[in-house]
């Protein structure tokens, strides 16, 4: 949990972004025709679904509350922000794949 509370997901996105941007570019220069079997659309939507199942997951075994002793520690705010940072991930990856996909359509 801790990598993925401390990654920055628009540079996560970006870094996708741009790894499929310089494949594209590369085919077209090489072949007028637009080659997409560099752009991955399968592998992308592969990743959006394991971010979905990890917010899923984090929802079922992230605790509301903690007892520790005479003390409740709430873990509400924890497993709210770490299953809200998978939704970005998934709505950013779907936003990817299809700004990929239109101009190809």
């Amino acid at each position: 949990f801790l990598e993925f509370v401390s990654l920055d997901v628009d540079d996560y996105i970006a870094e996708l972004s741009k790894l499929h941007s310089a494949a594209s570019s590369d085919d077209q220069e090489a072949n007028m025709d637009v080659c997409d079997k560099e752009f991955d659309v399968g592998a992308l939507q592969s990743l959006a679904q394991y971010h979905n199942e990890e917010s899923n997951t984090i929802q079922t075994l992230v605790p509301d509350v903690i007892s520790i002793g005479l003390v409740a520690v709430s873990c509400r705010r924890v497993g709210e922000l770490l299953s809200d940072k998978h939704r970005k991930v998934v709505a950013l990856l779907l936003d990817l794949i299809a700004a990929k996909t239109n101009g190809h359509a």
